[in-house]
């Protein structure tokens, strides 16, 4: 007697994603004959229902053997095995990478959705571009070598990792690995990166203020672990000391906060209504959101009290009121750069560890002249 799908399903690895475990199971079937070019698969809900899983996590597992040509039909409908049956898979994807993010989803959901979504966008079009097949994972740090044999992608690109994600990266790049991160430049000797110019960025928003008149400037960073904040921050010393502008603790509200629902509360409790800078400078739209927030609960009006500019032109940004002022970093041109670089690292082509782009001074109506 044959061995079920389901006690194969038991007897795999459990760290696999069980959706990957349903594509692999049909796929081998599929590849010993027990099921045949034109065979209809079990329906979904009876796929479900074998795995003790959601309809949801068997629609994954379809519409990947359905990209990779081995079934054909669409969500919700009966699937068949193809023609040319595992095969079948096109050979022009020359290449694959796996894209893979460690974001809380409340960031993704929110204001800062907007960035992912750009970036997203570059990355598709890159490999688009490019003709490469791309796997799109959340992921934990030491699940990275994990998502690499689940989806035998030769390559690793990491979305807006955190210092802690060094260790894990380094030990790829040793290990051959191709690795890029975008954004984010984390300092590690291999480890190639993408970012934008913060240093720039800073120097942009500095240079504007003073240009109005402030001299009391403070920031709203928390997210001090992730490269691009840190970045900014040093970037803000850097141009405040190049003006003269001394910093008043006070106005730095500084944290390592990943969870947006606290940036509200952390901020409100921060800002002090008889002790505000004239300008703040937040490093994402969440924080300008949370500064916005927090001024309007101490009767403070932008850009009449306090000036407020945004490092990031997300979409929703200059829909707000007041409009933000920003520094615009380009993001879809982040995502399709880090395609380009992790290909470059795939063929064995030379090309620079760190790049930045450049970014834009974009003024709307949250800065002015300072009252004081």
């Amino acid at each position: 007697m044959s061995t079920s799908v389901s006690e194969k399903a038991s007897s795999r690895n459990r760290s696999v994603p069980l959706y990957q475990k349903i594509k692999t199971e049909i796929a081998e079937r599929i590849a010993s004959a027990d099921l045949g070019p034109g065979d209809a698969l079990p329906t979904r809900a009876d796929l479900a229902q074998q795995y003790r899983t959601t309809r949801a996590t068997v629609d994954r597992a379809m519409q990947e053997l359905a990209r990779d040509g081995i079934v054909t039909g669409g969500s919700g409908r009966r699937t068949f095995v193809s023609n040319g049956g595992a095969g079948t898979r096109s050979a022009a994807v020359q290449q694959s990478i796996a894209v893979v993010w460690s974001v809380p989803e409340e960031h993704i959901g929110t204001g800062e959705g907007d960035f992912f979504v750009q970036l997203m966008q570059g990355i598709r079009q890159g490999c688009a571009e490019e003709g490469v097949e791309a796997h799109f994972r959340p992921a934990q740090l030491s699940s990275y070598a994990n998502i690499l044999a689940e989806t035998q992608a030769q390559g690793l690109l990491v979305i807006r990792p955190d210092y802690n994600d060094v260790h894990w990266l380094e030990r790829l790049t040793a290990e051959g690995i191709p690795v890029v991160v975008v954004p984010g430049i984390l300092k590690a000797e291999h480890v190639p990166a993408i970012s934008a110019d913060n240093f720039l960025g800073m120097d942009q928003a500095i240079d504007h203020l003073v240009s109005l008149g402030h001299r009391d400037i403070g920031i709203v960073s928390l997210m001090t672990t992730m490269p691009d904040h840190f970045e900014r921050l040093q970037g803000f010393l850097r141009a405040t000391a190049r003006h003269g502008l001394s910093v008043n603790p006070r106005w730095l509200v500084l944290s390592n906060e990943l969870w947006a629902e606290r940036y509200v509360p952390f901020v409100q409790q921060a800002l002090k209504a008889e002790s505000l800078p004239t300008a703040i400078v937040a490093f994402d739209l969440l924080m300008a959101l949370a500064a916005l927030r927090g001024l309007s609960e101490l009767g403070r009006n932008v850009p009449r009290d306090v000036s407020l500019i945004n490092f990031d032109d997300t979409p929703a940004a200059a829909h707000l009121t007041p409009p933000l002022t920003v520094i615009k970093q380009h993001t879809p041109m982040l995502g399709a750069r880090g395609v380009r670089r992790l290909l470059q690292m795939i063929r064995g082509e030379d090309a620079p560890i760190v790049e930045r782009l450049p970014t834009e001074l974009i003024v709307r109506e949250s800065t002015a002249p300072p009252r004081r």
